[in-house]
């Protein structure tokens, strides 16, 4: 008859897939902090210097593109900033 055979679990096996999907949603959290900060740059070039709540517009329907949801006083803060000739870069830590 055959032989027997032996199953052995990798005793990390939690702990690595864990490890590895951070890492993986990590790589995913900043590729979106990156498009976020090109699409707030082009909204710098196209409206920089404009009033406010015209950035603001601008500035959310182009992250959303980006594939942020960025609303409320942070929207508000990043279009104040692009408003008065400033950069916006988008950190992972704000997503």
């Amino acid at each position: 008859m055959g032989k027997g055979f032996e199953i052995e679990f990798d005793k990390n096996f939690g702990r690595n897939l864990e490890r590895e999907v951070m890492r993986m949603a990590q790589g995913h959290i900043d590729g979106l902090a990156k498009e976020g900060t090109r699409a707030a740059d082009r909204v710098l070039a196209s409206h920089g210097g404009q009033p406010v709540e015209v950035v603001k517009s601008v500035l959310q329907r182009e992250l959303k593109r980006a594939g942020l949801d960025i609303t409320g006083s942070e929207l508000t803060r990043f279009a104040q900033q692009i408003s008065d000739g400033g950069r916006v870069v988008i950190e992972s830590d704000h997503i």
